[in-house]
């Protein structure tokens, strides 16, 4: 048999051989399972900021960003409804200039 011939039938044997391997565990799409880290809790529903009570969680006007109502955040008082804004900074922001953050705001 020639060198070549020899070649090809040796390469065509392992390219058998790999096909008959049991396939390789499919990836998994968790990260948490990846890092062996335990799974995040499911998001929180997000309750309208004028209805919001400690503990739940609603989007700052100012920041547009959603976080958890403590008793000790600010609220800022406009057009006969009182908001829960996340810091005191943003407060003061809002305080400053209530409409641009608050006549919109659909949170």
């Amino acid at each position: 048999m020639s060198p070549t011939r020899v070649l090809f039938v040796s390469l065509v044997a392992l390219g058998l051989g790999a096909c008959s391997k049991a396939p390789a565990e499919a990836p998994t799409t968790d990260p948490a399972a990846a890092t062996g880290e335990p799974a995040a809790e499911p998001a929180a529903e997000v309750v309208k900021n004028v209805d919001a009570q400690p503990g739940d969680t609603t989007t700052c006007p100012y920041s547009g960003r959603t976080f958890v109502v403590k008793a000790d955040h600010p609220r800022v008082e406009y057009q006969g409804k009182s908001y829960w804004i996340c810091s005191e900074k943003a407060a003061e922001e809002v305080r400053a200039d209530p409409g641009k953050y608050l006549d919109d705001f659909e949170g």
